[in-house]
Protein backbone atom coordinates (compact mmCIF):
# COMPACT_ATOMS: atom_id res chain seq x y z
CA UNK A 1 0.00 0.00 0.00
CA UNK A 2 1.27 3.56 -0.84
CA UNK A 3 1.18 6.01 1.11
CA UNK A 4 -1.49 8.33 -0.45
CA UNK A 5 -3.50 5.35 0.16
CA UNK A 6 -2.60 4.95 3.90
CA UNK A 7 -3.51 8.46 4.37
CA UNK A 8 -6.76 8.32 2.30
CA UNK A 9 -7.54 5.02 4.52
CA UNK A 10 -6.98 6.78 7.67
CA UNK A 11 -8.59 10.15 6.71
CA UNK A 12 -11.95 7.93 5.63
CA UNK A 13 -11.88 6.29 9.08
CA UNK A 14 -11.12 9.85 10.74
CA UNK A 15 -14.19 10.55 9.09
CA UNK A 16 -16.06 7.58 9.92
CA UNK A 17 -15.49 8.34 13.93
CA UNK A 18 -17.02 11.75 13.41
CA UNK A 19 -20.01 10.99 11.84
CA UNK A 20 -20.16 8.70 14.54
CA UNK A 21 -19.76 10.73 17.34
CA UNK A 22 -16.89 8.47 18.46
CA UNK A 23 -14.51 11.34 18.56
CA UNK A 24 -12.29 9.26 21.40
CA UNK A 25 -10.93 7.15 18.65
CA UNK A 26 -9.77 10.18 17.18
CA UNK A 27 -6.91 10.91 20.11
CA UNK A 28 -4.38 9.60 17.85
CA UNK A 29 -5.22 11.11 15.35
CA UNK A 30 -5.74 14.69 16.14
CA UNK A 31 -2.64 16.01 18.26
CA UNK A 32 -4.06 17.31 21.98
CA UNK A 33 -3.35 21.09 20.54
CA UNK A 34 -5.04 20.57 17.51
CA UNK A 35 -6.78 23.35 16.48
CA UNK A 36 -10.00 24.20 13.94
CA UNK A 37 -11.40 27.22 11.95
CA UNK A 38 -14.77 27.61 10.99
CA UNK A 39 -15.68 29.99 8.98
CA UNK A 40 -19.56 31.84 10.54
CA UNK A 41 -22.40 29.35 8.96
CA UNK A 42 -25.43 30.96 8.11
CA UNK A 43 -28.51 29.28 6.18
CA UNK A 44 -31.86 28.30 6.74
CA UNK A 45 -30.99 24.99 8.66
CA UNK A 46 -27.32 26.54 10.32
CA UNK A 47 -26.17 29.36 12.22
CA UNK A 48 -22.98 29.64 13.64
CA UNK A 49 -20.62 32.19 14.27
CA UNK A 50 -17.10 32.41 13.20
CA UNK A 51 -14.73 30.91 15.52
CA UNK A 52 -11.47 29.30 15.82
CA UNK A 53 -10.91 26.15 18.48
CA UNK A 54 -8.07 25.19 20.02
CA UNK A 55 -7.37 21.83 21.87
CA UNK A 56 -8.13 18.68 20.84
CA UNK A 57 -10.90 18.64 24.35
CA UNK A 58 -12.68 21.70 22.64
CA UNK A 59 -12.90 20.86 19.36
CA UNK A 60 -14.62 17.26 20.30
CA UNK A 61 -16.83 19.31 22.51
CA UNK A 62 -17.64 21.75 19.38
CA UNK A 63 -18.44 19.14 17.07
CA UNK A 64 -20.70 17.46 19.70
CA UNK A 65 -22.85 20.39 20.50
CA UNK A 66 -22.94 21.00 16.55
CA UNK A 67 -23.99 17.31 16.21
CA UNK A 68 -26.82 17.64 18.60
CA UNK A 69 -28.26 20.97 17.67
CA UNK A 70 -27.64 20.23 14.09
CA UNK A 71 -27.17 16.69 13.03
CA UNK A 72 -24.24 17.51 11.11
CA UNK A 73 -22.75 14.23 9.21
CA UNK A 74 -20.22 14.04 6.50
CA UNK A 75 -22.51 12.64 3.48
CA UNK A 76 -19.61 12.60 0.77
CA UNK A 77 -16.43 13.23 0.59
CA UNK A 78 -13.88 14.20 -2.94
CA UNK A 79 -9.79 14.30 -2.01
CA UNK A 80 -8.74 17.25 -3.46
CA UNK A 81 -5.39 16.61 -2.19
CA UNK A 82 -3.59 13.73 -0.22
CA UNK A 83 -0.30 14.79 1.30
CA UNK A 84 1.65 16.30 4.01
CA UNK A 85 -1.35 18.90 3.66
CA UNK A 86 -4.54 16.86 2.57
CA UNK A 87 -7.72 19.03 1.65
CA UNK A 88 -10.89 16.87 1.34
CA UNK A 89 -14.24 18.96 -0.08
CA UNK A 90 -16.81 17.35 2.58
CA UNK A 91 -20.53 17.63 1.99
CA UNK A 92 -23.26 17.94 4.87
CA UNK A 93 -26.14 16.98 2.99
CA UNK A 94 -28.66 17.25 5.60
CA UNK A 95 -27.87 20.92 6.27
CA UNK A 96 -27.15 22.16 2.59
CA UNK A 97 -23.45 22.60 3.35
CA UNK A 98 -20.05 21.82 1.26
CA UNK A 99 -16.89 22.85 2.59
CA UNK A 100 -12.99 22.06 2.29
CA UNK A 101 -11.60 20.38 5.12
CA UNK A 102 -7.85 20.54 5.40
CA UNK A 103 -5.37 19.05 7.90
CA UNK A 104 -1.43 19.39 8.13
CA UNK A 105 -0.25 15.92 9.00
Amino acid sequence: MNFDSILKNLLENAIASFNTGDYSSLDDFLMPLASISVPEIKNEKVETAAQHIVGRENVYEFWKQINEQFGIAITKTEFLEIGKTSTIRCTYAEVGLIMDLQIHF
